[in-house]
């Protein structure tokens, strides 16, 4: 799965913050499958890859390679760790861009 996110107007940041979804107060945390390894890719460049690790109950900080001016970000998932009985159902909750 990928995310493509096209800002009219341009955002400069330096990292990239992202949260696994989070289950409803009933469910266990490895309900659903989790993002590994993504790839973030900026203004059509060469893409960042990165490895998230199987932690669902943790936010990921990503330090971009250079600061950059945004005008379209796309995070494709390319691992996953299956969830409880084989979910591979996948997702990000919180997604935020910083200039530091």
């Amino acid at each position: 799965p990928t995310l493509t996110l096209v800002f009219s107007t341009p955002i400069t940041a330096q990292r990239l913050e992202l949260s696994h979804v989070t289950p409803r107060p009933d469910a266990t945390l490895d309900e659903w499958a989790a993002a590994t390894k993504i790839s973030v890719r900026i203004n059509n460049t060469k893409p960042q890859l990165v490895d998230l690790g199987t932690a669902r109950d943790q936010r990921h900080r990503i330090q971009l390679e250079k600061p950059a001016r945004i005008r379209k970000l796309e995070l494709t998932i390319l691992e996953r760790a299956p969830g409880k009985h084989g979910s591979r159902e996948v997702g990000l909750q919180e997604l935020e861009l910083f200039a530091r």
